[in-house]
């Protein structure tokens, strides 16, 4: 239910909570200024800690830098007016006071001679000459080409150990050092060049470098820095005897008055007036950290003009870091220093301040507490209007942070007076101007049918067992929307009374329809996902069954290669016997009777691959006919007693009294199933016995099952392979093919053609036991018919024939077959059969040589028209005599015998049709049936 509220004139506020909340300013103001009085002097006092540090450090880099300085102009007065400083010389004077001069950051002092291209030979000759050194000029790896003026080469660098790599490089390749040169040399003074990979550590940090000049005697008089600073030489911590190797003070004065003497020249200086420089290489970020050893904690900028020297250029205050910035004079010039506190000292600053934070939240609260005490009394006596405003306040509370949440209201219906309060956001939920209320009977109208009973059931509970609820309804709005909503409600209860029930009022409508798309894309994914399983199981268990059928077939492959090939071995081996001639006629006729016995093994072979064929694809035809059941299979067992006396067996027959003696049924399927089952059985015996059972019953009237039981004592088949037995290809095992032979399509054959027959095969088996098959199949009981023996019938008198011994005396046959072979043993056949024939060797002769007889007025009765034959094939040759009216007899010839072979060639015009091999006796009654149709 949506149900709320409406305001009510409030009474005057009670005034404790303003004094308490005054006091309370108050008392946290004074707190607090006091508190940041005592941080911001922590912070003065840390800054002045970090000035005096700062300070500390620019004195000890001063002394640094000063030292550097010295160091400059104590080598142009060492070298004085004099050309002829060897290198000894030159490393004894830069390791006089090396300690001092190694903390200034360099490491070592170059004399760097001016030489114009033009001279560099005689540059190299004369220095190389003196002392071996250098071997050749070079510039830096990094330098740009093109013509730079003259060269500045390092004469000498000591020390020669750290910096012997250097002697004889180009400083002028390197553009830093050039504009440094340039500008010492224009000015007279110390120039610092820009940093720069050092020739003796390219790969290493970068470095600076420092360069005074030196000028030719007498040429000029210098100033020194304008006469603004002193000489390095002029304070009281100078010593002379300490920058030169002389051995006496006085010899070390001297070389400062020649200095001196160069700094009194008052002529112009100039690029054409400098000899040389003396440089020092200098690490500044060695230099710093020598000089900020003494402060832990600590990092420092360095700044000479727009160059950072070291550190980040820009101190950023709001990162919380505390700096000083001092002045170190160098060279005339000023380098600005910057010291950094890392990581400031917060305790040293805060603690002061949390003592006098806490010292004043502690009096606070005591003044809190009286001013508590105070009023205690005025707020018992304002209770209730306190619990009206703070329930008035959480009202509009709820109401605000609802109505922000999105499509959420609050409403409340007041008990004692029934009245109905909502918030702005349920009226515009039920689609009412905002601040109309609806009574409480207006309200429940908006919830139809189901909604509605389990609304006020909701409304109940809440009121008798106090138990809150959520649920969700639809309603229908004043403008005839339907609105899903999520209700939200509870009872309020005062002196065990319930006075109001109170609660929220959502529009879930896009929620809800945004959950049912979700659940139903889930759904959506579990049924694919569920269909993906189950396509990927019938795919496993498809690619599984292929694989099986794979090996089977190979195997049946392998195994019926070698049933092919063993009786067509013996056909080969007995015909070229024959062919060499010289057998008596003994051997003559086991010769033939091994070529026929084979012969017939293979036709057998073949019969079952394409029975298997025709049943799997559905075209097997059954031809129910009437037959003896017991006399078929005497005849079966008959054509087996020899093989089983060979082996030893008992071959028994048991004929059931029930049997009929006659019952529809196809007659070769029939053979064909009990065929392989006795077959099988005495194969697979070894010694014992077979017995053949048969019975019979009504199943319903009018039909009979014939039940036909072969039991032997055999070697037995597994139990887990027994139902794989009747599988194509497969036999109980593999070893049983290579042991006993077969193709393993017998028994799958057998139960197909049952089933065909309405009935089945089943098997029983025990390993070393034996096995029992059971065969069943279908028919309805007849009349006996008698069976006529084509051999002893009288030859059949075709037109215009005569009668005579032989069935075809006195027909004429017209044999077309482009195999002579074939060609040879059918005009043989037909000729002992008492035929005239006729030859042909392709569609093309035959049409012709049936011509030329019929104009001889003497057409053959019979054409044997070989359907693939060059030229023109028996199909077209039929094709085209038919178009001629010609109504002789036509028989097709053909090794196809799948399934619409036969409906071909009668299509094409013939009136029956043989498969190759040929067998006589079919070829005879085929043509005497044609001949005499």
């Amino acid at each position: 239910m949506s149900v709320p509220f409406e305001s009510e004139p409030r009474r005057p506020a009670i005034h404790f909570g303003r004094i308490q909340a005054a006091a309370l300013i108050v008392a946290c103001t004074v707190t607090g200024a006091a508190t940041y009085s005592e941080w911001l002097s922590s912070d003065l006092r840390i800054q002045s800690d970090l000035d005096g540090a700062a300070r500390e450090v620019a004195h000890v880099l001063r002394d640094r830098l000063t030292h550097l300085e010295v160091k400059l102009h104590t080598a142009r007065a060492f070298l004085g007016a004099s050309d002829d400083v060897d290198l000894e010389s030159w490393e004894q004077f830069v390791r006089t006071g090396s300690t001092d001069f190694a903390r200034s950051g360099a490491i070592g002092i170059a004399l760097i001679d001016r030489v114009p291209r033009s001279e560099v030979g005689a540059w190299l000759r004369r220095w190389e000459h003196a002392d071996g050194r250098p071997h050749h000029v070079f510039d830096h790896p990094f330098a740009s080409d093109g013509d730079q003026g003259d060269l500045c080469v390092i004469r000498f660098h000591a020390p020669i150990d750290l910096n012997g790599g250097a002697i004889g490089f180009n400083v002028a390749s390197v553009p830093q050092s050039r504009t440094a040169l340039q500008r010492s040399a224009a000015t007279n003074a110390i120039s610092v060049a820009e940093a720069f990979p050092l020739i003796q550590d390219v790969d290493g940090p970068l470095a600076s470098a420092v360069f005074l000049p030196i000028y030719n005697v007498g040429e000029g008089a210098v100033e020194w820095s304008d006469g603004a600073a002193p000489a390095p030489w002029s304070g009281d911590h100078y010593r002379a005897s300490d920058h030169f190797p002389s051995s006496t003070e006085s010899e070390a004065s001297e070389a400062v008055e020649a200095l001196e003497s160069i700094a009194s020249d008052s002529s112009p200086y100039s690029w054409d007036r400098v000899r040389g420089w003396v440089g020092i290489p200098v690490h500044y970020d060695a230099l710093l950290a020598e000089s900020l050893a003494s402060i832990p904690e600590a990092s420092a900028v360095l700044v000479d003009g727009d160059i950072v020297v070291n550190g980040d250029p820009v101190f950023d205050s709001r990162a919380g870091r505390m700096e000083s910035t001092q002045v170190v004079p160098f060279a005339g010039r000023e380098l600005q220093l910057a010291v950094r506190v890392a990581e400031p000292p917060l305790a040293a600053s805060l603690v002061p301040a949390l003592r006098v934070l806490l010292i004043g939240s502690a009096s606070s609260g005591f003044v809190l507490s009286l001013i508590a005490f105070a009023f205690r009394s005025r707020r018992r006596a304002d209770e209730l209007e306190l619990r009206v405003a703070a329930e008035r306040e959480h009202k509009r509370m709820l109401e605000s942070e609802a109505a922000q949440l999105g499509s959420i209201g609050a409403w409340q219906l007041d008990i004692r007076t029934g009245r109905v309060d909502w918030s702005d956001e349920v009226c515009r939920i039920h689609d009412l101007p905002v601040g109309q209320v609806p009574t409480l009977e207006e309200a429940l109208e908006f919830y139809k049918g189901e909604a509605r009973t389990k609304l006020e059931e909701c409304l109940r509970r809440a009121m008798e067992e106090d138990q809150p609820w959520e649920v969700e309804l639809p309603i229908l709005t004043s403008k005839g929307r339907t609105v899903w909503t999520r209700s939200l409600g509870r009872a309020d209860r005062r002196d065990g009374e319930v006075v109001r029930i109170f609660g929220s009022f959502q529009d879930i409508t896009a929620i809800r329809e945004q959950r049912e798309a979700r659940e139903a894309m889930v759904a959506a994914l579990e049924q694919s996902r569920d269909l993906l399983r189950q396509r990927a199981e019938e795919l496993e268990e498809a690619r599984a069954q292929s694989e099986a059928a794979s090996r089977a077939k190979s195997e049946f492959l392998a195994n019926m290669s070698h049933e092919i090939r063993t009786p067509m071995g013996a056909i080969l081996g007995y015909a070229e016997l024959m062919l060499q001639g010289g057998l008596n006629e003994e051997e003559t006729g086991q010769a033939g009777l091994a070529l026929r016995r084979n012969s017939e093994q293979l036709i057998a072979i073949l019969d079952d691959v394409l029975d298997l064929s025709k049943i799997e694809v559905g075209e097997l035809t059954i031809e129910r006919h009437p037959l003896d059941p017991r006399s078929l299979v005497d005849d079966v067992v008959a054509l087996y007693r020899r093989p089983a006396e060979d082996a030893n067996i008992e071959l028994e027959v048991e004929h059931g009294e029930d049997v009929p003696l006659s019952l529809e049924c196809d007659v070769v399927r029939l053979r064909q199933i009990v065929s392989n089952l006795v077959g099988n059985a005495v194969k697979f015996t070894q010694e014992g016995a077979v017995t053949i059972r048969t019975s019979a019953r009504t199943v319903e009237e009018g039909l009979c099952e014939l039940t036909i039981e072969v039991t032997d004592t055999g070697i037995g088949i597994e139990h887990d392979m027994l139902e794989k037995v009747f599988d194509a290809f497969t036999q109980g095992d593999g070893s049983l093919t290579r042991r006993f032979g077969g193709t393993g399509l017998g028994l799958s054959i057998s139960a197909r053609l049952a089933r065909l027959l309405g009935g089945d095969v089943t098997a029983t088996s025990e390993v070393g036991v034996g096995s029992r098959f059971v065969a069943r199949i279908r028919g309805a009981p007849c009349e006996p018919a008698f069976d006529c023996d084509i051999d002893s019938l009288e030859p059949l008198t075709p037109r215009g024939a005569r009668p005579g011994d032989s069935p075809l005396a006195g027909m004429s046959v017209l044999l077309a077959e482009d195999g002579a072979d074939n060609r040879r043993l059918i005009s043989l056949l037909l000729t002992r059969a008492g035929a005239a024939v006729e030859l042909a060797e392709n569609g093309r002769q035959a049409i012709e040589r049936f011509e030329a007889a019929a104009a001889r007025g003497a057409p053959p009765h019979v054409i044997l028209m070989d359907m693939q034959m060059p030229e023109i094939d028996g199909y077209e040759a039929s094709r085209i005599l038919r178009a001629r009216g010609e109504t002789v007899s036509i028989v097709a010839l053909t090794a196809h015998a799948m399934q619409g072979d036969r409906e071909r060639c009668i299509e094409a015009g013939c009136d029956d049709y043989l498969t190759k091999p040929i067998d006589r006796r079919r070829l005879v009654e085929t043509i005497l049936r044609v001949a005499t149709a």
